[in-house]
């Protein structure tokens, strides 16, 4: 029971990447370099990893900026 409720969220998961994947596609398409993008959510939903990949995927080189609250 607990193997399928953990493979149930990874796939739910997934499907989120996929959407803010293609809304980062979307994005590098439109501004043709001349803005910046910033993703901001909740802790540990996996946007490191994402914006990662992408970076990986789409570029030839990058620089990926987090903001890492004090206190």
């Amino acid at each position: 029971m607990r193997n399928f409720a953990l493979k149930r969220n990874n796939m739910e998961g997934q499907i989120f990447k996929r959407k803010i994947y293609d809304a980062m596609l979307r994005w590098k398409h439109d501004s043709a370099g001349s803005t910046a993008l910033m993703i901001e959510g909740p802790r540990r939903v996996g946007k490191s990893t994402i914006v990662k990949q992408f970076a990986q995927r789409e570029y030839k080189s990058y620089i990926i900026v987090r903001n890492i609250p004090t206190g």
